[in-house]
């Protein structure tokens, strides 16, 4: 239910803040431009999500498989929204005018974007 929505939101809200931070922070301290800087912030949203966590929980959880497979319900949980948000948020983030290419109607453009085809199925 309503509980395991908590990961995959978590995961969205973690990743929509890591861009809006890198874009807000990084780059005027740095002064990075948004054009050069746009590789830099998906890559600050999108780290690496599910192989590292996994890893970590199985070396410190490897003599408790119950505490084990919630560790790994719970990444699973998050790669869930992750996954969907990297395939469309991310790629629009790294790529704005790859949606513009195709002459479709604005509404199928729009859920094209929403719902790339890694998303879609």
């Amino acid at each position: 239910g309503a509980a395991m929505l908590g990961a995959p939101l978590a995961a969205v809200l973690h990743a929509y803040a890591t861009f809006r931070l890198s874009r807000e922070v990084l780059f005027p301290v740095f002064g990075i431009g948004a054009e050069e800087g746009r590789s830099l912030s998906v890559c600050c949203a999108f780290g690496n999500a599910g192989t590292i966590p996994l890893i970590f929980s199985e070396a410190l959880f490897r003599s408790r498989p119950e505490v084990m497979a919630e560790c790994a319900a719970q990444i699973s949980l998050f790669l869930a929204g992750w996954s969907p948000f990297f395939w469309s948020f991310g790629r629009r983030a790294l790529l704005p005018d790859a949606d513009e290419a195709g002459g479709a109607t604005r509404r199928r453009d729009g859920m094209r974007r929403l719902f790339p085809p890694p998303v879609a199925g």
